[in-house]
C-alpha cells in the first residue's frame, strides 16, 4: 500500500490525471524510492483512534482554557493562571 500523504508531487509535472499519476507512481517504485504504508489490524486501529481522540479532546481542553485566561485578561485586567481557570475560588467568580 503506498503512502500517499508522503509522496512529494513532482513540481515539473506538465501533465494531471490518473494516466500521468500512475506513471510516476510506476517510475517511483522502479527506483525504489515508493513510500509505503501499513494496514494495522482492527484491535490496534481501535486504540489509534482512541489516543487521537484523547490528543485532540487534551488540545481542546488547553484552548478552552487560554481562551478564559485571555478574555478575563482583557475584560477585567486580571491575569489568572489555568489552575484557578480549573478550580476558581469563590473570591474570583463573584
Amino acid at each position: 500500500m503506498v503512502n500517499t500523504a508522503a509522496i512529494k508531487k513532482y513540481d515539473e509535472l506538465k501533465h494531471s490525471g490518473d494516466e500521468t499519476d500512475a506513471r510516476y507512481l510506476a517510475r517511483l517504485l522502479r527506483l525504489g524510492i515508493l513510500p509505503t504504508g501499513a494496514n494495522l489490524p482492527a484491535k490496534h486501529r481501535e486504540v489509534r483512534g482512541l489516543a487521537r481522540k484523547r490528543m485532540s479532546l487534551a488540545r481542546s481542553g488547553t484552548s478552552h482554557i487560554l481562551a478564559v485566561e485571555n478574555t478575563t485578561a482583557r475584560r477585567s485586567g486580571l491575569r489568572i493562571t489555568s489552575n484557578q481557570v480549573k478550580h476558581p475560588d469563590r473570591a474570583l467568580i463573584d
